[in-house]
């Protein structure tokens, strides 16, 4: 379970919000009784892919003002867009494509999205560790634009058939 610096059990999505806490790989297990869309508010500053990639979570949105990320269709990046932190794994739409601006996919940004077939990439120029970790993906085409892939990207990838690697990848 989760639990607050008092050592009580965190019950709910309510409770973790308030407290304005770093979501993390830990709080995982709180999303277990969460389901459909969340918004995030502006008290929290720290989020990991991992952390909101719960196969319940269809939708993750943002309050307008959090001066830290931004939600783009239920997609959750950093508030420049230069980063895709999460793409909720309940999201049912098979093909995604990614904002323009981002440059970084983040580790798990797509983890467990089984839905998900294709995915759109234009301007990335980094993928973080496992992050497309069990998704759904049959293919993918790297672009130019990318010169690092991290180890486990495709970590668990069953469905993906065909990778085609820009010509820039200097680190896989």
């Amino acid at each position: 379970g989760l639990y607050d610096n008092e050592n009580n059990l965190i019950k709910s999505w309510d409770e973790l919000i308030s407290m304005g806490l770093s979501l993390k790989y830990d709080n995982y297990e709180i999303f277990n009784q969460i389901g459909g869309r969340i918004v995030l508010p502006n008290n929290v500053s720290d989020i990991s892919g991992r952390a909101l990639s719960h196969e319940n979570i269809t939708s993750i949105e943002v309050l307008a003002d959090n001066p830290n990320y931004m939600s783009v269709d239920g997609v959750l990046y950093s508030k420049d867009g230069k980063r895709l932190i999460c793409y909720p794994s309940g999201k049912i739409d098979e093909s995604y494509t990614v904002l323009d601006s981002a440059e970084i996919i983040e580790e798990y940004a797509f983890y467990g999205s089984k839905f998900l077939k294709t995915i759109s990439l234009s301007n990335i120029t980094e993928i973080g560790e496992r992050a497309f970790c069990s998704s759904g993906i049959t293919s993918l085409t790297i672009p130019d634009t990318t010169t690092y892939v991290s180890k486990r990207a495709f970590f668990d990838c069953y469905n993906l058939q065909t990778v085609i690697i820009g010509q820039n990848v200097t680190d896989i």
